[in-house]
């Protein structure tokens, strides 16, 4: 993790009931905190990340509150990989007024207002377009243009690609989509040389509702 850029850190962290957990707690009497964050694969080659979930009883020691205990578990390998080959994600918290944020919190002291629902959007490159990307046929400047792509065609073309360190919106059909906007997700626009790399992702999306409509029950 050392260096890595922020995009690559979202995280979801939360306290849960060890009882419900007793592979984290075989005792279950101990709170357990519970952390998902992404894990850059290769910070220095690529955008490609795992998605990790990392989880220990509470304890006064150190807290997955803490960036610095969460790396240290990641050295000691104790961060369990959920997917690999994840280009994108992101968590976003519904309030009950509908209003969605990338960032919640609940007091700790307080904890009487929860989110209605958390909603997770997934995009993971898997199978040959992992093992066998497409790449440019030839060079491309950092204006919107038409490419041509060769490789194996995906199930169906994505909104974004990403293309080296940059995001783009496709339009148009395989094998010549057209990069119709440059430099989506507050990435960086650069011209890419023949030959680079750029990955179609596969996208879902799950949500979670939280009982009671995220009132604390008495």
């Amino acid at each position: 993790l050392e260096g890595a850029p922020a995009w690559s850190l979202p995280r979801l962290r939360f306290l849960a009931r060890g009882s419900g957990l007793p592979g984290d707690d075989p005792t279950g009497r101990a709170p357990v905190e519970v952390a998902w964050l992404l894990v850059p694969e290769d910070a220095a080659r690529s955008r490609l990340a795992r998605l990790v979930r990392i989880a220990a009883p509470e304890s006064p020691a150190g807290s997955l509150r803490d960036d610095r205990v969460l790396r240290a578990m990641l050295r000691d390998g104790l961060g369990l990989t959920v997917l690999d080959g994840v280009a994108w994600a992101r968590f976003e918290a519904e309030e009950r007024d509908g209003s969605r944020a990338a960032r919640s919190r609940v007091v700790a002291d307080q904890p009487f207002d929860f989110p209605v629902r958390l909603h997770l959007a997934l995009e993971r490159v898997t199978g040959n377009g992992r093992r066998k990307p497409a790449t440019l046929d030839s060079e491309i400047g950092a204006n919107p243009a038409p490419a041509i792509l060769r490789g194996t065609a995906p199930i169906a073309m994505p909104e974004l690609a990403l293309v080296d360190r940059e995001w783009v919106k496709l339009t148009g059909r395989w094998p010549v989509p057209n990069f119709a906007v440059r430099g989506e997700r507050d990435s960086a626009v650069a011209p890419h040389a023949a030959g680079a790399v750029v990955y179609l992702p596969e996208a879902s999306s799950a949500r979670f509702l939280i009982p009671a409509q995220g009132r604390r029950l008495p």
